[in-house]
């Protein structure tokens, strides 16, 4: 033992021990570097800025439209697909975004939460309006009955779960098909949004067309700048689509019938 003291107050740390220490130091800086990625926010723009206008370590996401006018469709759409109508089905990015935030679990929780809202507004609104001035002629009109004082909404807890997912949201551009999903990561108690958002097309694997994107962005970490990592993520995504957690099993029928899928300006064309 004293020798070994020795030799190291003598020659200091071995080769092995400053290998595990240098090794140790690089996987700690490339978790933090990347943890720090994650949580740096995108920008949620309406628009994209200009290109001598955007900043360079800044990423942007813009979101898809779901104007109901432009969508009105949406439903006679999704039927002939469920149904494997022979043909050809044009999807735009209002027709694809209604759609889940009507059918998915996660746009039926969000349009409640939108209207309780507006409703609670409304109603804080209609509390703070005043009866009249002092001084003024009265009104041959009965007085308003007051409406009842709304009690304080109680704080909003941090959910439960690690990660709370949003509805994806598409947006197609110059034949580029871009899903956004703007979640939260809900760790310790704190709350952090963070957009994850993915850019490509589709193409034929075992007969069945799958989604493989080009660019993943998580928050400002550019997953797929490391290798196989957008390959695993989407292998798992599909698997989970596959046995109908994240597509309606309809759905997921009719889409292995589908002959071919093409993306041409802003609409996503299904043959059948």
């Amino acid at each position: 033992m004293k020798n070994r003291r020795l030799e190291r107050a003598l020659y200091g740390p071995t080769i092995y021990e400053v290998t595990i220490g240098l090794l140790l130091s690089i996987s700690l800086g490339a978790a933090l570097a990347i943890l720090f990625l994650v949580f740096k926010p995108a920008e949620v723009v309406a628009q994209l800025p200009k290109e001598d206008e955007r900043k360079v370590d800044r990423v942007y996401y813009v979101a898809g439209t779901a104007d109901s006018a432009k969508g009105k469709q949406w439903m006679r759409k999704r039927q002939l697909l469920v149904d494997s109508t022979p043909g050809e089905i044009s999807f735009s990015e209002d027709d694809l975004n209604l759609c889940l935030m009507t059918t998915t679990d996660a746009g039926k929780q969000a349009t409640e939460k939108q209207a309780k809202a507006l409703l609670e507004a409304a109603a804080k609104t209609a509390a703070a309006k005043p009866v009249g001035k002092p001084g003024s002629k009265p009104s041959s009109k009965p007085a308003a009955t007051p409406a009842p004082a709304i009690a304080a909404a109680p704080e909003e807890l941090p959910p439960e779960e690690l990660i709370t997912p949003s509805v994806p949201n598409f947006r197609i551009r110059d034949g580029v098909v871009q899903i956004g999903l703007q979640s939260t990561i809900n760790p310790l108690g704190y709350v952090f949004p963070v957009v994850v958002q993915a850019r490509g097309g589709f193409v034929k694997q075992d007969d069945v067309f799958v989604y493989v994107p080009e660019t993943v962005m998580i928050g400002s970490f550019p997953l797929h700048r490391f290798p196989h990592a957008t390959e695993y993520l989407m292998k798992f995504l599909t698997e989970k689509a596959t046995t109908g957690e994240a597509m309606p099993t309809e759905l997921l029928a009719a889409w292995k019938k589908v002959k071919n899928v093409t993306v041409d300006g802003k609409v996503i064309k299904v043959t059948i």
